[in-house]
């Protein structure tokens, strides 16, 4: 939440979030760099104390295993434990002690990844004897929801314990090889604590720099939908009251599928679905009303570029190419893919499905260059029904329409029968061709001939003509 800019005289908040890792006092230095004359970097040191962090490793007492077999040079205090793919009979069993009734701990595993490691590896978890939950990860990329003691975590949950012992159990019932490394605990903070991510990416409260990366740009579209998940990494249930558009192009940001509520540890997706009113950036802030005590609303902006027309990049999916090489650094969306003259065993291909049956306009775009093609072929397929083909010259820059912020070529105006319209560009011809994006837009309709409309007047039985 941190300010970009504070005006003369003003002034304005931002948070650090002690989130309770690790074990007993820790510190560390927040520095603010700024353009202030003679302070600008201004440090100042925070402190706070840990409650204790269990940690049980696959060499430590409280670890037991059967199947598994040992392997050093690696992993959490450089040893692990493995198994391959099997029923469910090598297990892994990591057992915690002196617990407090009543408290809520949240579970966490480490393991390096690798990818003949399984994609779905089940962790259980105990209370005493009594099944809480069972979670699957994925153990070929590296864990991601935290770091502490110079090692990757990720959760795997929290769980409320009766008595005084837990057991996190780990089974090689899965599809490749489990790796047992070390579990801990770490004891939540009786609050809830709300974060949420946008394609597996932390959003930050407060965030107005919407990115691709974690899904606040929508990107260039007529419609859009992206699914945001709420994380709860507190002690007790996050209450979500509203989950809203506000300001701006609310209107064109439809909010759906919000959650009452999210149990301690766990998470729940949102949906944001965008429908363009206008060929143009549309920007909204989704707010998020919770009873999180310090981020009770959460703000993220997004952002979104309308488009009447259905566009496929050369790195979109319903793009395909064989023979093309990538480029990047121009075209739309920054790269490109090309091939020599040839005689048409390279094509790239892009396919729009889901079309209403009728008349489209094609569109496509390309960076003009001299050694390119004077007869590039493009043909439109209605599925799999030939309906023309157009040769264009590359070496002249499209310039029929200009929309998301690129000129584009007219291929063509074509009538669709099926919900499939699929562009074929070959290299059977006399220079490189370039493939980059393609539009699809409905075709406007032409206007009604004059004859036309005074025919339908006049057979109006309410209208007559005196001579």
């Amino acid at each position: 939440d941190a300010p970009n800019v504070i005006a003369a005289g003003a002034s304005a908040s931002f948070r650090v979030v002690y989130r309770g890792f690790g074990t007993g006092l820790r510190t560390t230095t927040v520095t603010i760099a700024s353009d202030d004359a003679d302070e600008g970097t201004y440090n100042f040191d925070v402190q706070a104390t840990a409650a204790a962090v269990q940690i049980v490793d696959n060499r430590d007492a409280d670890f037991a295993k059967t199947g598994l077999s040992p392997a050093t040079g690696y992993g959490f205090q450089s040893d692990v434990h493995f198994a391959p793919a099997g029923t469910g009979s090598s297990t892994a069993v990591w057992t915690f002690g002196d617990l407090t009734p009543g408290q809520t701990y949240q579970v966490s595993a480490t393991w390096v990844r690798h990818p003949n490691r399984a994609a779905n590896a089940p962790f259980t978890v105990f209370d005493k004897k009594t099944l809480v939950f069972t979670t699957s990860v994925n153990q070929k990329v590296t864990p991601a929801d935290f770091t502490d003691l110079s090692t990757p975590w990720a959760i795997l949950g929290n769980v409320t314990v009766t008595g005084t012992t837990l057991s996190v159990e780990l089974s090689n019932a899965a599809d490749g090889f489990i790796l047992a490394d070390a579990v801990r605990l770490d004891p939540v903070v009786m609050t809830p604590e709300i974060e949420i991510r946008g394609n597996g990416v932390a959003i930050p409260a407060g965030d107005v720099s919407p990115a691709a990366s974690d899904h606040t740009d929508f990107g260039i579209s007529a419609a859009a939908v992206r699914t945001f998940t709420i994380h709860n990494f507190g002690g007790t249930v996050l209450n979500i009251s509203a989950v809203t558009a506000v300001g701006g192009d609310a209107g064109d940001f439809a909010v759906t599928n919000v959650p009452a509520a999210v149990a301690p540890g766990m998470s729940a997706d949102f949906t944001v679905t965008f429908t363009a009113s206008a060929n143009s950036l549309r920007t909204t802030t989704i707010v998020v009303d919770s009873d999180d005590a310090d981020e009770g609303q959460y703000s993220f902006a997004v952002r979104a570029t309308g488009t009447d027309s259905v566009i496929i990049d050369n790195d979109d999916p319903g793009f395909t190419s064989t023979g093309f090489s990538g480029q990047s650094g121009y075209g739309f969306g920054s790269d490109v893919r090309f091939a020599s003259s040839g005689t048409g065993g390279s094509t790239a291909v892009w396919t729009f499905g889901g079309l209403t049956p009728g008349s489209y306009q094609v569109f496509a775009t390309w960076a003009a260059h001299p050694n390119r093609a004077t007869d590039a072929p493009y043909s439109v397929f209605d599925a799999a029904s030939l309906l023309n083909t157009i040769d264009v010259s590359q070496r002249t820059a499209p310039n029929d329409m200009a929309e998301a912020g690129t000129n584009w070529e007219l291929l063509g105006t074509f009538s669709v029968s099926s919900n499939s319209l699929v562009v074929q560009l070959s290299n059977n011809a006399d220079g490189y061709v370039l493939a980059d994006a393609v539009a699809v837009r409905p075709a406007p309709t032409p206007p009604q001939p004059l004859g036309n409309l005074l025919d339908n007047l006049f057979s109006d039985p309410d209208f007559s003509t005196d001579n």
